[in-house]
């Protein structure tokens, strides 16, 4: 038991001198650089570069604007029939509510995603809106189903829309 407290005291003492010889040492370390003056070095920078600018001649190759008659002329909108209901005005109803979600192909058919009216599902070459599906307008037939190109081409009021995936 003696031993244990000679050797707790050797320990004690060995950890103060060790704790002792880790403080700061109080010196300052100054260095005066008020007298100290770097060269400036002064880049040489070559100019190979000769004014080769020329002045180019500007060429107008732009289209001239077509009139309004020919563009108002080319656009179909409004009702066929202005005396018709406006829920009858389907080609309108098709652009805004008619959404085109992808392409399946089972057994070689050709099938499109499609979401029309809150409704949706699989449309395909046989489709006749208000026919056979309500995921198309009424009258409305689906022509051709490309997914290599992702696109569908649907027949309504005898007039073809091309409907692209987003």
């Amino acid at each position: 038991m003696n031993i244990q407290k000679y050797i707790r005291i050797i320990i004690i003492f060995l950890s103060i001198s060790f704790l002792g010889s880790c403080k700061k040492n109080p010196e300052n370390f100054d260095v005066d650089l008020s007298s100290f003056k770097p060269k400036v070095v002064v880049p040489n920078v070559e100019n190979n570069e000769k004014n080769e600018y020329q002045q180019k001649d500007v060429i107008n190759k732009l289209n001239p604007l077509i009139n309004r008659e020919k563009v108002m002329s080319s656009v179909k909108y409004g009702k066929n029939n202005p005396f018709a209901n406006s829920l009858d005005n389907s080609s309108n109803k098709l652009n805004s509510s008619f959404k085109l979600y992808g392409f399946i192909s089972i057994n070689d058919n050709d099938h499109a995603l499609v979401q029309y009216l809150d409704k949706k599902g699989l449309i395909n070459i046989n489709s006749i809106g208000g026919l056979n599906t309500k995921l198309i307008p009424k009258g409305a037939k689906v022509e051709k189903i490309i997914p290599e190109q992702e696109i569908i081409y649907i027949n309504l009021n005898e007039e073809t829309f091309k409907i692209k995936l987003n």
